[in-house]
Formats: structure tokens, C-alpha cells, sequence
């Protein structure tokens, strides 16, 4: 996943939401983009949540 909010951290709990559902994704590594620092990219796995 790329995105662009500042702060994300391996083991931060993402939520991705689309109109007919919620998913949760536990940040597994991230690197931020040299020129914009509040810039990422991250490999994820999906959290099944109760």
C-alpha cells in the first residue's frame, strides 16, 4: 500500500474502509519517500477483527 499520512509505524492497525465493507491491515515494514517524508509505502497482512 502506498499512502500519505505522517507518523505510520510497523505495527500500526490501518483501517480501509469501501461502501459495503470495513478490512483492517497490520502494518508489517514501511520506508518513506525521500522527497516527502509524510509519504509511504508498507507490506501489510489483513487482521480478521471481532
Amino acid at each position: 500500500m502506498t499512502s500519505q499520512k505522517p507518523n505510520v509505524q510497523v505495527n500500526d492497525l490501518i483501517a480501509v474502509y469501501s461502501p459495503s465493507s470495513c478490512k483492517h491491515y497490520k502494518v508489517l515494514e514501511i520506508s518513506c519517500y525521500t522527497n516527502f517524508p509524510d509519504m509511504w509505502i508498507a507490506r501489510m497482512t489483513e487482521v480478521h477483527k471481532q
